[in-house]
Parts: C-alpha cells; structure tokens; sequence
C-alpha cells in the first residue's frame, strides 16, 4: 500500500536545485501530499512507554510554570515503524534530493521534534557545528510539515545564503545574531506534507511555540552517498554522550548545546 507521493514532482527541479545552491535551503510544497499515516505513527511512539530498546525519547521542563514535563524530542525511530523507515528511505524525499544534489544520499539521522504548545524553541545555530564534521563535510536535512507552522508556534527560520561561508559558528555553541552580518532570517510557513530541505551549513533556529497548537515536524538528514555510512556510529556516539532520558545515569548532567 502507497501510503506517500513516490515520485519527484514534474517540472522546475532544475529552477529549484539552483535555488537551494544559492541560498542553503528550498521548499517542496505538498511534497508529501497526505501526512496522516506519519502523524499516526508518531502518536504510536509518544503513547507508548519508553524503552531501552526503543525509539529515542527526550523531555523538557514546560514554560508555563507548572513544573510538569513533555516530550520535545523523538529520534533514531526508523527501524521501530515501517511507516517512518518508508518516509526516510523510500519517498519522494529521497528522490527529490538525489534529484536536487545530482547524486545519490544516505541516511545519517531521524528525529522528530514535537513542539508542544509551550514548548522551547531552538537557538540560532548551522548543524555542522554539531561536532558532524567528524562524519562527513556536508549533509542536508528535510523537514516534514505533520502540522501547521507559522510564527505563532515557532516555524523554521532560516538566514538564505549564508551557508556558502561554510562554518561561521563554533563547534558545540550557539551561533550570536551578530554572526549574520545584518542577514535577515526569513521563516518558512508550513502546511502538512510540506518539505522543506536545508544544508548544514545553513543558519537556522526557530522560536518557542506561543499558542495552543502543536508544530510537529520529522527531520530526515542525509549524507552523501560516497561520503560513508555513518548513521550506526553516530547514534553510538550521541549514546554515549546525549542518551535519551531512559538511559540517563541518575545525578548525572547532560546539557543540549546546539
């Protein structure tokens, strides 16, 4: 059963491909057309309890006083779902890419982040300062709308043309506004089954979501196919210094950094 569009979209990938070199990042409206069956999954995961053995599981306090918590994070979830493991490897995301690149890619990683209303938005940052250069030079994530994104709860922001410079942040910090040169941020407005591809070495963040609705979107990375397969090794290594909170050792501190 089909359950997403796989095929590139007719016409303009030429137009679009030049867009993406220029400016680090390029849109695909409808590119997944129905979402529901991604979204489905997802609830799969959140409503189960969590396992060692599991989908990657991470919580943050809520900013609305209460001191409860709430999932903000799920990752490295492709080999628990069939659904998901067809979105990253099988849909048009992948044939899109390749379309774009001129070549083939490899998954490096999955996530997905919930953003729940009051849920904290993401430092301005490019992800290759995630300590990534360690695994390959350059990677690109897609972004999949599962909900309506917008600047009331924290749509994606991204600073076109910046991502030529190559590495302008330090490793493991956030980058400071001031490192735009006066760049503008331009926030990419989502319906569900947008996609929204972006380079590492893209600055990028988004803001807290300030209203009731939820902004879940999934985060598809992928490599260069003739850079390596480097997804295992990653997810040993973020194990081992970022675990998801089942696997935390009690009294110990671990700090999200970029």
């Amino acid at each position: 059963m089909t359950l997403l569009n796989t095929s590139v979209p007719a016409g303009a990938i030429g137009d679009k491909a030049r867009f993406f070199a220029e400016s680090g990042y390029v849109a695909f409206p409808g590119l997944l057309g129905n979402v529901t069956p991604i979204a489905e999954a997802l609830s799969r995961i959140e409503n189960a309890a969590p396992r060692l053995d599991g989908p990657w599981i991470y919580y943050e306090d809520v900013a609305d006083q209460s001191g409860s918590r709430s999932i903000n994070r799920i990752e490295n979830f492709i080999e628990h779902d069939p659904v998901l493991a067809a979105c990253a490897k099988e849909s048009a995301i992948v044939d899109t890419l390749r379309a774009i690149l001129g070549e083939d890619v490899c998954l490096f990683k999955d996530k997905v982040n919930l953003k729940l209303p009051n849920g904290g938005g993401f430092d301005l940052h490019q992800d290759q300062q995630a300590g990534w250069s360690r695994y390959a030079s350059y990677f690109v994530t897609a972004m999949v709308a599962i909900d309506p994104a917008d600047e009331k709860n924290g749509c994606l922001q991204v600073v076109p043309g910046l991502h030529n410079r190559g590495l302008i942040g330090t490793e493991w910090e956030p980058m400071k506004h001031d490192d735009l040169g006066g760049a503008p941020l331009v926030s990419i407005v989502m319906e569900p089954g947008d996609v929204v591809f972006f380079d590492s070495y893209a600055p990028h963040c988004s803001e807290p979501n300030r209203s009731m609705r939820p902004r879940r979107a999934l985060y598809i990375t992928y490599n260069l196919k003739r850079d390596g397969d480097y997804r295992e090794r990653y997810y040993a290594d973020k194990w081992a210094s970022f675990p998801p909170d089942i696997a935390r050792e009690p009294g110990a501190e671990y700090r999200y950094r970029v």
